[in-house]
């Protein structure tokens, strides 16, 4: 029998069935990359990845919308580079919760 840290003897995992429903950040790229994603659509992508890159590691920052800090988020099109500001960053993981909240 192979024993780690994270079984026990008869095989089930200690951290539980949420560790398992987890997804990594590069793997939410993965399953919701396509090459004709409209900007809306990346800039929800990308900040799907990074809520849970925050969720799975508690030193990566994740937003704080009650005092208005989230991650930099930043456009790059053939026409250039934009950041967007804190108020349409906002805007975009205050979308994202509403998608969460309704499961």
């Amino acid at each position: 029998m192979v024993s780690s840290p994270h079984t026990t003897h008869d095989k089930h995992d200690l951290r539980g069935s949420a560790h398992q429903r987890r997804l990594h950040a590069g793997t939410v790229v993965k399953l919701g990359y396509r090459s004709d994603l409209s900007e809306a659509e990346a800039l929800s992508l990308a900040v799907k990845a990074l809520w849970h890159a925050a969720d799975e590691d508690s030193a990566t920052g994740g937003p704080d919308p009650i005092r208005g800090i989230y991650p930099v988020l930043t456009v790059i099109t053939d026409q250039g580079f934009r950041q967007l500001s804190d108020e349409e960053s906002g805007a975009v993981f205050a979308d994202f919760r509403e998608e969460l909240a309704e499961g």
